[in-house]
């Protein structure tokens, strides 16, 4: 059980409350009976809520978040603030047979609250291995970094190897030149 302290209860929450509790068919009967019993609606919705179970919060068929609270077979539904009731109606997979829409709604609490310890030790187990991976992850990081420092020495080697390359090959380019130099000396003379 929840406590709660008195929540708004929306218009439409009294108009199905009217009608699905108190029996109401006719629109002008619904309304009426709002009117006359404001106080009384706002109360018992209450008190159902305060008796109920609450069991989710969340989405449901993509629309917007909610609340769900169960008392018996009356599914009540808050805003997401918890503080405004939108809406209350009844289980009824088969109609006038109370008995078997009540143990339907306590057979998907059960099942509920299964999948909810399940979730929680999930969420247990994905933590413990969110901080192994990121152990390893950071563990990987810097062995990247040690291996990008190796890298940067590679590269700085290989340029002054390729410096020493250029300057052995102007070396012999001088050489060279300095050759045909001599040979034109040589053989211009001649001429």
């Amino acid at each position: 059980m929840m406590e709660q302290k008195c929540l708004e209860i929306s218009q439409h929450a009294k108009e199905r409350y009217s009608e699905r509790i108190m029996g109401r068919t006719e629109k002008n009967e619904i309304c009426l009976y709002v009117v006359q019993n404001n106080e009384l609606i706002e109360e018992r919705i209450n008190k159902m809520i305060d008796f109920g179970e609450f069991i989710y919060c969340g989405k449901v068929n993509n629309d917007n978040y909610i609340n769900i609270f169960v008392h018996d077979s009356w599914i009540i539904m808050t805003d997401r603030s918890n503080k405004k009731v939108i809406t209350i109606y009844k289980v009824s997979l088969i109609d006038g047979d109370d008995v078997f829409n009540k143990l339907f709604v306590e057979k998907m609490i059960t099942k509920i609250k299964g999948k909810k310890l399940l979730l929680e030790e999930l969420k247990e187990k994905s933590k413990i291995e969110r901080v192994m991976f990121k152990e390893k992850i950071d563990r990987n990081l810097n062995r990247i970094k040690e291996y990008e420092k190796f890298i940067k020495e590679f590269k700085n080697e290989n340029e002054s190897y390729t410096n020493l390359m250029k300057s052995s090959e102007t070396e012999l380019n001088i050489v060279e030149h300095e050759i045909k130099a001599i040979v034109e000396n040589l053989v211009c003379k001649k001429f």
